[in-house]
């Protein structure tokens, strides 16, 4: 099932067998720590950019590096970008609504006025290998939908902006 977030759309790719790729398996591990650790709800007013640190014991820790009421310009900002540069790993999450895809409707009808809306939280994990997102609904709190790399719309393309830009800073 694929879903809008916001303006954007997120198909399930979890069900792929045992064979996940280490950007997925740190977004899931990460998104568990945002869940249960960082306790960010379904409800917070602002995205929120972590730098993500994984110990040789496979423990991550999110640590804080800035938030922002709006999720576009958080991206955008120069502190998220020298954040990726410099921590290689970071989780942007951010919540809203979501909606069912639907064809008939195409993408008129915002997420946020859909009859069918749900309310979503959603962590995206950015890294030198591309991006993987988790996504978890308010009204099935443990069930995740996740997706590696293959969402589209504006918010995938300002996660990929924001690592090409981190990308060339290092370069630099």
């Amino acid at each position: 099932m694929s879903y809008r977030v916001g303006c954007g759309t997120t198909t399930n790719t979890h069900e792929r067998g045992n064979e996940m790729s280490n950007k997925l398996e740190i977004a899931e591990r990460a998104e568990k720590v945002l869940n249960s650790e960082i306790g960010y709800g379904y409800e917070h007013k602002r995205a929120v950019l972590f730098a993500v640190l994984s110990s040789p014991n496979e423990v991550i820790t999110l640590s804080q590096i800035s938030e922002n009421g709006d999720v576009y310009e958080l991206l955008k900002d120069k502190e998220s970008v020298k954040a990726l540069a410099e921590h290689d790993q970071v989780l942007v999450a951010t919540c809203g609504w979501a909606a069912p895809v639907n064809s008939d409707e195409g993408d008129e009808i915002a997420p946020s006025l859909h009859p069918d809306r749900r309310r979503v939280r959603l962590a995206c994990f950015l890294c030198d290998d591309g991006v993987a997102s988790v996504l978890r609904f308010s009204d099935t709190p443990d069930e995740t939908v996740t997706d590696e790399g293959n969402a589209r719309g504006s918010l995938a393309d300002a996660l990929e902006q924001l690592r090409k830009k981190a990308r060339r800073k290092k370069q630099k």
